[in-house]
């Protein structure tokens, strides 16, 4: 499962989001003996790549797919009715994201053998 945390930064009256996360992986199969750094670095690259691609989908069709809303309203309560018209309009762009970082751990690396 993984550990998600969302913190909203209020500037103003702008809000952006801070999310860490971080997951528990395996890599069953690869065809070319890849060091465990490299395999970090490219798991996390794709991730990143592909959470903020299913959140711009998200965006596209009006759905806050992350829950990045419920936050700030957690948060800041009088902030969030102003910036979303009590609900009734989506407060996100592109650009809410305001920093995305993905920490990965890969216990199982299929039939090589991890080099630390």
């Amino acid at each position: 499962m993984p550990k998600i945390k969302i913190k909203p930064v209020i500037q103003g009256e702008e809000v952006k989001f801070n999310i860490d996360a971080h997951y528990l992986t395996a890599l069953y199969e690869y065809l070319v003996p890849t060091s465990y750094e490299e395999m970090i670095q490219i798991s996390e690259v794709k991730l990143r790549e592909q959470i903020m691609q299913t959140y711009r989908h998200g965006l596209e069709r009006g759905v806050d797919i992350y829950g990045l809303q419920e936050k700030l309203y957690r948060k800041n309560p009088k902030l969030w009715r102003k910036l979303s018209n009590n609900g009734s309009k989506m407060m996100l762009t592109e650009d809410s994201i305001q920093d995305l970082k993905i920490h990965l751990t890969i216990p199982y690396t299929g039939k090589y053998k991890r080099k630390v």
